[in-house]
């Protein structure tokens, strides 16, 4: 199940961090609505593939991985947590306009797709090789 899981989280995620740079230049409403809509699918889906991953990852891993498979469980673990730290704070301050709030929020979204980036390039690694980009 994991393998279906994980694409459309991690681009609503990613989709939320590019959102928030966009708000940097025009903060307009419907841009909110959609940054909320995706952190709120973002952080679901995640928490989604996060746990359905820590079960794959049991039944299906080959020995030669086990070191960059406990490492891309616990990134994604990291990334689950604080996408809903993102979802949290998008929801609670995507209003505010106080600039550490405003910061706070944006700081923990684009982290979170900094962190995302890190776990998917993990799981790539376990399943393709860590050689997957060469020619």
């Amino acid at each position: 199940m994991h393998p279906l899981l994980i694409h459309f989280p991690i681009a609503f995620l990613l989709l939320t961090a590019a959102l928030e740079a966009w708000r940097l230049k025009f903060d307009k409403p419907a841009i909110v609505s959609t940054i909320r809509l995706s952190a709120i699918l973002g952080a679901l889906g995640v928490v989604a593939a996060a746990a359905s991953g820590w079960i794959f990852g049991a039944e299906h891993h080959r020995s030669d991985t086990a070191l960059l498979l406990d490492q891309h469980r616990w990134v994604g673990i990291a990334t689950a947590v604080l996408a809903v730290g993102a979802m949290l704070a998008v929801l609670r301050w995507s209003g505010a306009t106080d600039s550490l709030r405003v910061w706070l929020r944006r700081s923990v979204v684009w982290f979170t797709a900094i962190l995302l980036i890190v776990a998917a390039h993990l799981g790539a690694m376990v399943v393709w090789g860590d050689d997957f980009f060469s020619y």
